[in-house]
């Protein structure tokens, strides 16, 4: 699953973030912003998939 979220990281900031600018009470917009990841979050989530062996499918190649 973290393999997948690094690969949409893009993606998944967007989420995080349209949630927390659609969020009509202000306290929980502001704890649902807080939740996006920063530069370095996601670096560290890059690190412990390198350090769990799991590799990126980008670097696959898969043939079908």
């Amino acid at each position: 699953m973290l393999e997948c979220a690094e690969l949409l990281k893009e993606e998944v900031d967007y989420f995080v973030q349209r949630l927390g600018l659609q969020e009509k009470d202000t306290e929980k917009a502001w704890k649902l912003l807080m939740m996006q990841l920063t530069t370095s979050e996601w670096n560290h989530v890059e690190h412990l998939l390198n350090l769990l062996g799991v590799c990126s499918l980008t670097s696959l190649h898969i043939k079908y």
